[in-house]
Protein backbone atom coordinates (compact mmCIF):
# COMPACT_ATOMS: atom_id res chain seq x y z
CA UNK A 1 0.00 0.00 0.00
CA UNK A 2 1.12 3.36 -0.73
CA UNK A 3 1.84 6.02 2.14
CA UNK A 4 1.39 9.51 1.74
CA UNK A 5 3.51 11.81 3.42
CA UNK A 6 1.88 15.08 3.44
CA UNK A 7 -1.32 12.97 4.65
CA UNK A 8 0.33 11.09 7.48
CA UNK A 9 2.27 14.89 8.77
CA UNK A 10 -1.00 15.66 8.47
CA UNK A 11 -2.78 13.27 10.29
CA UNK A 12 -0.19 13.43 13.02
CA UNK A 13 -1.57 17.39 13.30
CA UNK A 14 -4.62 17.04 13.19
CA UNK A 15 -4.49 14.65 16.33
CA UNK A 16 -2.03 17.25 18.40
CA UNK A 17 -4.43 19.89 17.77
CA UNK A 18 -7.48 17.89 18.99
CA UNK A 19 -5.11 16.65 22.10
CA UNK A 20 -4.38 20.82 22.59
CA UNK A 21 -8.33 21.62 22.42
CA UNK A 22 -9.19 18.98 25.02
CA UNK A 23 -6.89 19.84 27.48
CA UNK A 24 -7.74 23.79 26.47
CA UNK A 25 -11.70 22.53 26.98
CA UNK A 26 -10.55 20.92 29.99
CA UNK A 27 -8.80 24.14 31.72
CA UNK A 28 -11.89 26.24 30.48
CA UNK A 29 -14.01 23.95 32.76
CA UNK A 30 -11.94 23.79 35.55
CA UNK A 31 -11.79 28.02 35.48
CA UNK A 32 -15.24 28.21 35.27
CA UNK A 33 -16.09 25.58 38.16
CA UNK A 34 -13.47 27.60 40.00
CA UNK A 35 -15.30 30.72 39.39
CA UNK A 36 -18.65 29.41 40.22
CA UNK A 37 -17.31 28.12 43.88
CA UNK A 38 -16.18 31.37 44.56
CA UNK A 39 -18.82 33.58 43.54
CA UNK A 40 -20.77 30.81 46.35
CA UNK A 41 -18.46 31.37 48.60
CA UNK A 42 -18.15 35.15 48.26
CA UNK A 43 -22.12 34.99 48.06
CA UNK A 44 -22.83 32.92 50.91
CA UNK A 45 -20.41 34.92 53.47
CA UNK A 46 -22.30 38.39 52.56
CA UNK A 47 -25.50 36.95 53.65
CA UNK A 48 -23.89 35.51 56.96
CA UNK A 49 -22.33 38.50 57.75
CA UNK A 50 -25.40 40.65 57.31
CA UNK A 51 -27.46 38.33 59.42
CA UNK A 52 -24.51 38.65 62.03
CA UNK A 53 -25.70 42.74 61.97
CA UNK A 54 -29.39 42.40 60.82
CA UNK A 55 -30.30 39.17 62.80
CA UNK A 56 -34.45 39.90 61.60
CA UNK A 57 -32.83 39.06 57.87
CA UNK A 58 -32.55 35.77 59.14
CA UNK A 59 -36.55 34.83 58.29
CA UNK A 60 -35.84 35.74 54.30
CA UNK A 61 -33.05 33.18 54.36
CA UNK A 62 -34.25 30.59 56.09
CA UNK A 63 -37.68 30.98 53.83
CA UNK A 64 -35.70 30.67 50.83
CA UNK A 65 -33.61 27.52 52.16
CA UNK A 66 -36.44 25.91 52.92
CA UNK A 67 -37.44 25.99 49.53
CA UNK A 68 -34.10 25.88 47.91
CA UNK A 69 -32.36 23.07 50.11
CA UNK A 70 -33.99 19.63 49.10
CA UNK A 71 -31.44 17.00 49.86
CA UNK A 72 -31.80 15.65 53.05
CA UNK A 73 -28.54 15.80 53.89
CA UNK A 74 -27.83 19.39 53.26
CA UNK A 75 -30.98 20.04 55.55
CA UNK A 76 -29.57 18.34 58.13
CA UNK A 77 -26.32 20.52 58.25
CA UNK A 78 -28.49 23.93 57.95
CA UNK A 79 -30.60 22.48 61.12
CA UNK A 80 -27.10 21.52 62.74
CA UNK A 81 -25.87 24.81 62.16
CA UNK A 82 -28.74 26.52 63.73
CA UNK A 83 -31.13 27.60 61.54
CA UNK A 84 -34.38 26.84 61.55
CA UNK A 85 -35.80 24.69 58.09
Amino acid sequence: MYENPRLTELLKKKAQLEARIERETALARQKSRKLDTRHKIILGACILADIAKHPEGGTVIEDMLRRAASLPRDRELLRSQGWKI
